[in-house]
């Protein structure tokens, strides 16, 4: 929806059609948030060239429009870090939780927070795409039914270890949105996937996961 370039950074506001909710994001020049091959790809820790009086002026001037913005990773560490920085240039994030998904806050006031309500759709995509730091470790797709996110992400860590031979530290996960945008999308592509060779994995209710896809 809108979007700026501050030195090695561009930072954006898109709108979350699921949560109906305005969200914040921030990604190297020349990096595509949606592109699963590029986000995966390690890259420098430098903290990159970026004005801070500009980075400031930027986000103060989205909360003092949109009102309420959305901070937040599928990755819990990531929101942390993205929590730290804010507060390190003079923002109070609010943080939060939905449906078990750690999240924080940023408003102008305008907006009571005791009546925003941020609700899944019911057709809400539950999937999503997973990589890890660790060399021939492929694509992996990973469904679920009825859990809350922290079930979610529990598993996500055994698949993990499971596809890796060995333990994978949470630093070295990168969590990405599903490929698909409903659900009824994701049912068709989930299916119509299985005799492709796609690494594909299905948690159950009780938080158990089989492998339903290709080998890995």
């Amino acid at each position: 929806m809108e979007e700026r370039t501050i030195g090695d950074y561009d930072l954006f506001v898109t709108y979350d059609r699921n949560f109906g909710v305005y969200q914040i994001g921030m990604q190297r020049v020349g990096m595509d948030a949606s592109d699963i091959g590029q986000q995966a790809e390690r890259q420098r820790q430098d903290r990159g060239r970026g004005d801070r009086r500009e980075l400031v002026k930027t986000v103060q001037g989205w909360v003092d429009k949109y009102h309420l913005l959305i901070i937040g990773s599928m990755n819990p560490a990531k929101t942390e870090k993205y929590v730290r920085l804010l507060r390190m240039l003079g923002f109070k994030p609010i943080q939060k939780e939905l449906m078990g998904i750690p999240f924080a806050m940023l408003t102008d006031g305008t907006i009571k927070l005791g009546s925003a309500k941020l609700a899944g759709r019911k057709d809400a995509v539950t999937s999503l795409v997973m990589r890890a730091e660790v060399e021939g470790f492929p694509v992996v797709w990973v469904r679920w039914e009825g859990l809350r996110w922290r079930q979610v992400l529990k598993a996500v860590k055994a698949i993990a270890g499971e596809v890796a031979g060995r333990r994978v530290p949470w630093d070295d996960i990168q969590i990405f949105n599903s490929p698909w945008k409903s659900l009824d999308e994701q049912e068709a592509g989930w299916h119509s996937s299985k005799s492709s060779g796609q690494v594909m994995f299905d948690v159950l209710k009780n938080g158990s996961w089989v492998s339903v896809g290709g080998p890995y």
